[in-house]
């Protein structure tokens, strides 16, 4: 019985040591008991981080990322045939040609002396008309001799001296003379393209040929930009569309060489990518150390966004509503959303000195009791 009696009451004391422990435990620390900040009773108020607003201008920008390509760019095709010609300079790759200097000339004597054959055509016609026109039309006559006299085999036809009426005309015509005329002066347009001139100063991208090979009609030569001035493509969601517009300006960086260069839109496109759902801008940009090719990304600078606040969008909540302090309680409020950026929102909606929640609080919900510092 005695060692019974002895077990329970052991069993009792090591309860009641076990409780003693665990609500030793369980009690605040002596500063949380006193009203220290970082209570955590569950009748303390909580301490919220508050910012004031001040409604003002905000810039807004919008980011892009493209690809430059040449602004002045042509792909050079042959339209005639014959065998390339040693040029001045060499037509290669990264040759440098200025405005008006020959990229690529093709053999053209056989067409050049086919040329001077019909011009010679032409003036025995003429010459041979010519006692006709002094007696029938001798009103014309003296302009007829001029343009026989002046005759140059080797210079581009010059014009036939215009009818004085319509008799006139039927008898030019008669006499072939027109037809051969306009035969001579598409043959001079055909010779000219045996000879490919640089409209602009600018570079070879491509050379696919070298001098004495045989080019063909319509085989392509090269590829030719002006290597001062660039476009650059880039897609615009369709939220952001509103705010860009031609002639804003876009600071532009690269990641692979060092420097900032300023580009501006000079063309917005009107469709949608249905896929994307983004519109088309493209910008224009030049500057030292652009390339063809190289890839680009910046910052549009938009239209200014007037009377906005702009905050981290991590505080909106449902993205629409943003947590202010009313009274020492949490009122959840409605805000307009002019823009979204990717780490921020521009929002109205909010009168100057409303106090904001700037930082997110864990189990926020409406008429929490807060305290506020800034």
């Amino acid at each position: 019985m005695n060692k019974r009696k002895l077990s329970v009451i052991g069993g009792l004391l090591l309860i009641v040591i076990s409780v003693v422990v665990s609500l030793k435990f369980m009690k605040p620390p002596e500063g949380q008991r006193r009203g220290m900040p970082g209570a955590t009773k569950l009748n303390d108020v909580k301490v919220v981080r508050t910012s004031v607003v001040k409604n003002q201008d905000v810039s807004s920008s919008v980011p892009v990322t493209g690809k430059l390509e040449a602004k002045n760019k042509i792909e050079i095709f042959a339209e005639v045939s014959g065998v390339m010609l040693v040029g001045n300079k060499e037509f290669k790759e990264g040759a440098f040609f200025s405005k008006g200097e020959v990229l690529v000339r093709l053999d053209d004597s056989e067409e050049r002396l086919d040329l001077l054959a019909q011009k010679s055509n032409v003036l025995n016609q003429v010459t041979q008309i010519l006692p006709e026109i002094k007696i029938d039309y001798s009103e014309s006559a003296s302009e007829w001799i001029d343009y026989v006299d002046n005759f140059d085999i080797n210079a581009p036809l010059p014009p036939l001296p215009k009818p004085r009426n319509e008799q006139e005309k039927y008898f030019f015509a008669a006499q072939n003379v027109y037809n051969l005329y306009y035969s001579i002066k598409s043959a001079e347009s055909r010779l000219g393209k045996y000879t490919i001139i640089a409209p602009y100063s600018g570079v070879l991208t491509e050379a696919t040929i070298n001098p004495g090979t045989l080019v063909r009609t319509g085989q392509k030569l090269g590829e030719f930009i002006n290597p001062t001035v660039y476009e650059m493509e880039v897609a615009v969601s369709l939220k952001e569309s509103d705010f860009v517009k031609v002639g804003d300006l876009v600071r532009l960086q690269s990641a692979d060489v060092n420097g900032e260069w300023t580009g501006k839109i000079i063309r917005v496109g009107n469709k949608i990518d249905p896929n994307t759902q983004t519109l088309k801008a493209y910008l224009q940009v030049n500057g030292r150390g652009l390339k063809e090719g190289m890839y680009l990304k910046g910052n549009i600078n938009a239209d200014v966004i007037n009377d906005a606040l702009e905050i981290p969008r991590k505080l909106l909540v449902n993205d629409r509503e943003l947590f202010v302090v009313q009274d020492s309680l949490m009122v959840s409020k409605v805000v307009e959303i002019v823009k979204m950026n990717d780490e921020t929102a521009i929002v109205r909606g909010l009168e100057d000195g409303t106090k904001i929640i700037s930082e997110t609080v864990a189990g926020a919900y409406d008429g929490m009791k807060v305290k506020s510092y800034n």
